[in-house]
């Protein structure tokens, strides 16, 4: 009996100096959810110039909000050869590379960004932003020549959905 009653005074000084630190009764219940606009959807994003040394690619995250009237893109884009890079079968070629962003929203407006290299790699984060909802990103990356005669090319086209963002509240949630 002298146990369950030390056992039973324990606890009931564990909760009151709880009360004391914490300003309130420790509870089970779960914690509540985050506010929904205060969720950010990340997609990872990958794409490439195309040709058989990837002179010219592009990679990191979008960053789509509820709605998604914004996507934020955090990464890089680089142009091969790069300064650590030893020499290679795929050398110097006089081109730069650019990676194009380009936002498709449900009104049929579009708003795009363009991150540039050459020879180097770039960190770049940039927003983009439309007036009603962004349902599609597009990435490309192309290679330019800033001299006449070296033909411009661009990789495959990557498209990127927006998450089922609806209502304000993400898909599957209540």
């Amino acid at each position: 009996m002298a146990s369950v009653k030390g056992s039973l005074t324990a606890a009931i000084t564990g909760v009151a100096m709880a009360t004391m630190l914490l300003g309130s009764v420790p509870s089970a219940q779960a914690a509540t959810r985050a506010p929904v606009a205060d969720v950010i959807v990340t997609q990872p994003f990958l794409a490439h110039s195309g040709d058989a040394c990837m002179m010219g690619f592009t990679r990191g995250t979008l960053g789509w909000y509820p709605g998604p009237l914004r996507v934020d893109i955090v990464g890089t884009v680089a142009d091969r050869p790069l300064p650590s890079e030893p020499t290679t079968a795929c050398g110097e070629d006089g081109r730069y590379s650019v990676a194009t962003f380009t936002a498709f929203a449900t009104n049929g407006g579009q708003a795009s960004v363009a991150v540039r290299a050459d020879n180097g790699q770039r960190a770049f984060s940039v927003p983009l932003r439309a007036t009603t909802r962004i349902e599609l990103i597009v990435v490309q990356v192309c290679r330019h020549s800033p001299l006449p005669g070296p033909a411009s090319y661009c990789g495959p086209a990557q498209r990127y959905l927006a998450p089922l963002i609806t209502a304000g509240q993400l898909q599957g949630t209540a």
